[in-house]
């Protein structure tokens, strides 16, 4: 007869076991944000991505709400700086040009070329012509397209 296998670690036994090391890499001012979840993702985002799926799969597993919320606070916009060129490529491919258009009105500059390196000679003229029409893009739908950004950088990051 095999063996049962040990039970799975509990969510704070895992972070537990693995944060203290990982700490550094905690940015060093801590999130605006009181909302447990937004700390809680801030802590994944420290981790290499590995823990981070056992131990996203983990709270998953205690309650699959709390975690879809978290997914929904895990990736951000600026996310697309530490992404490969083929992953942005990838991303660029999911999302449409006048949602990007409206992702990048007042982003930073650094953010604005990595999006525009990434495009092909045609579609970067386009891009560029698309936010040269932007006069004034209300936070909300620039906040909304960023989100859209998010989403498929987080799918991206769930297939690979």
């Amino acid at each position: 007869p095999s063996t049962p296998s040990p039970p799975r670690p509990l969510p704070r036994e895992l972070m537990a076991g693995t944060l203290p090391a990982r700490a550094v890499k905690m940015p060093a001012e801590a999130p605006v944000a009181t909302d447990r979840l937004q700390r809680l993702a801030a802590v994944l985002r420290a981790v290499d991505r590995p823990l981070r799926r056992r131990m996203l799969d983990a709270i998953r597993e205690q309650d699959s709400d709390t975690a879809a919320q978290l997914l929904e606070r895990l990736y951000e916009f600026s996310d697309i700086l530490g992404l490969k060129d083929r992953q942005i490529q990838q991303v660029l491919g999911e999302v449409d040009a006048q949602t990007i258009s409206t992702a990048l009105f007042g982003a930073d500059e650094a953010i604005r070329d990595k999006i525009m390196n990434n495009l092909s000679r045609r579609a970067r003229e386009s891009l560029a012509e698309e936010m040269s029409f932007q006069a004034d893009v209300p936070e909300r739908l620039v906040q909304e397209a960023r989100k859209k950004v998010a989403t498929a950088i987080a799918r991206l990051d769930a297939d690979e």
